[in-house]
This record gives C-alpha cells, structure tokens and sequence, in this order.
C-alpha cells in the first residue's frame, strides 16, 4: 500500500476517499468534470509525499485548467486553497474557525482577543 505523510509528520496509508471526499466539496455546484482533476492524482503521487504536497498540487492543477471555457476550474482551486488554510489554521493553533462565535469566544479566554467582542451582536455590527 501506498504511504503519505500526514500534518503531524505520522506516515500512514494512501486514502484516496479522503482526497474524493474533498474535491466532491470543491467542485460541488460548479460546472467542472472532477474526474479530469481526480485523474492527475498520479502524476502528482510519489511515495511518502505529505498530505499538503498533494492538496498543494490538486490547487496547481486546477488553476492550470482554468481556461475562459471552463471558468470554474478558479473557484475549485479557490475551495480547496481555503480547506488548506483551515487545516493549517487547525493544527497550528489546535481549533478551526467553523464556529465562528465559538472561536472568538475561546480566543478571547485564553487572551488573543480583546473580550469587548463578546459585548457586540449581530443586530449592532449590521
């Protein structure tokens, strides 16, 4: 079986599910044939590349097949660049901005955030 290199550095088996999983998001409601992207997973494969090197070569491969044709190609590209900066935002600070509300109240508590911002509501920002 295939090995990778996860973000924590653990080599682990290939799951190519996983990388479906994430290009069925990026190309959900857009006019593009993700098996033409899925396809370059081999050109870009190479036994114990990281987890990153791969989702950085699926962003690559998508803006190169941005054409005025097949415009959509920028926006998977686009999706799968922010799925990138989550998992980085996650494992280097050990949360994920999902939650909005709930990620400005834990960065307050631990004093990232001034703690004015939970005095605000929504009604008032608009």
């Amino acid at each position: 079986m295939r090995q990778v290199i996860n973000r924590a550095g653990i080599r682990e088996n290939l799951d190519i599910t996983k990388i479906r999983e994430k290009l069925l998001r990026a190309c959900d409601n857009l006019e593009v044939n993700m098996i033409e992207l899925e396809s370059h997973i081999e050109s870009i494969y190479a036994e114990n590349i990281t987890t990153k090197k791969i989702q950085e070569s699926l962003i690559n491969q998508a803006v190169s097949m941005t054409s005025f044709e097949e415009s959509d190609w920028t926006y998977v590209a686009g999706r799968l660049l922010m799925m990138e900066t989550e998992r980085e935002v996650f494992h280097k600070r050990g949360f994920s901005y999902g939650e909005f509300y709930k990620s400005i109240k834990t960065l307050v508590e631990i004093g990232i955030y001034d703690n004015r911002l939970l005095d605000y509501t929504v009604e008032e920002i608009e």
